[in-house]
């Protein structure tokens, strides 16, 4: 009897209870700021050529950032947050250098680092973000904007490195 008092307690409970719990998340939730999900940005990566060198960065768009620098025997993994306008400056810089369209461009050029870029496009909502992945040695044209929007933002995130 005991048992099926705390039951039927149990019963009364949950059914008058969670009406007003899922009542008060929904209020909660109402007056949260909606916050769009964390994306990647770009991932970069240099590496090769005549010099023992190597580069790889990753940029989120909260900022989280992260570089890998190697230089000779010295390692170093250094991750800041980058201020938003940052971020969005090496999001226009990447559009307006055409990284969503960019083909690979591996034509050898002796003693040279390999550069290996994934730009994703800044993404709303859902589905597929779109994305391009290409290559380059030389920075010409385009390349050469790519590659100077992605050395301003680590020269101005990560000084040191």
């Amino acid at each position: 009897m005991k048992t099926n008092s705390a039951l039927l307690a149990g019963l009364l409970l949950v059914t008058f209870a969670m009406p007003a719990l899922c009542s008060a998340q929904e209020k909660q939730k109402q007056s949260a700021p909606v916050s769009s999900p964390v994306q990647t940005v770009v991932v970069y990566q240099a590496s090769g050529g005549n010099i023992n060198a190597s580069t790889a960065l990753i940029v989120y768009t909260d900022g989280m950032s992260v570089l890998s620098c190697s230089r000779g025997g010295s390692d170093k993994i250094s991750r800041v947050t980058a201020p938003a306008a940052k971020v969005k400056a090496l999001q226009n810089a990447l559009l307006a250098a055409n990284a969503l369209s960019l083909p690979s461009s591996t034509k050898p050029v002796p003693d040279i680092q390999l550069k290996i870029v994934t730009f994703f496009k800044p993404h709303n909502g859902a589905g597929q973000t779109p994305s391009n992945t290409f290559s380059y040695m030389a920075t010409t044209g385009d390349y050469g904007k790519v590659q100077a929007a992605i050395d301003a933002f680590i020269s101005s995130v990560f000084p040191a490195c």
